[in-house]
């Protein structure tokens, strides 16, 4: 199955890589491990082509903050393309029930934020996400199946 970049940015930075399955059925939790290790894979790739981004518009990617206006602007246009483009994900989707389950185990997942204080240092901030709940509608279909109707 392909995923646009900007949905697997998307639901990575919503936590679903902190995710755990231990409440779903034996074969729903090895898709949805098979599933978070493929986004690993897949944020992995999207890290690397960012810094090729740069570079193709003329960036020196370890500093980002010296770039002319001209160069961002080259960067944002190539970003904007590549956020459209697929990758290929492995995804089998599972019953909306066993879905259910694993965003209820999943509702309050740790994460690690970047932020930057006041006074213009960076410290880490702990918050809490419902990576499931947040991201149900873009997995209808990669990781979740609607319930037969009756």
């Amino acid at each position: 199955m392909k995923l646009k970049n900007s949905t697997i940015i998307a639901l990575c930075n919503a936590g679903i890589l902190n995710t755990t399955e231990h409440e779903v059925p034996v074969k729903d939790a090895y898709k949805a491990f098979r599933f978070r290790k493929s986004l690993q894979k897949a944020i992995g790739g999207i890290l690397e082509k960012e810094k090729d981004l740069h570079i193709a518009a003329g960036i020196d990617p370890n500093n980002t903050d010296a770039a002319t206006e001209e160069q961002k602007k080259r960067f944002e246009e190539l970003y904007a393309e590549f956020l459209n483009d697929e990758v290929e994900i492995e995804a089998k989707t599972m019953s909306y029930e066993s879905f259910h389950a694993l965003a209820c185990e999943n509702k309050q997942v740790k994460l690690q934020v970047p932020v930057i204080t006041s006074d213009g240092k960076q410290v880490t901030k702990t918050i809490f996400a419902d990576p499931f709940r947040e991201c149900e509608d873009l997995l209808e279909g990669v990781l979740w199946s609607a319930p037969e109707e009756d």
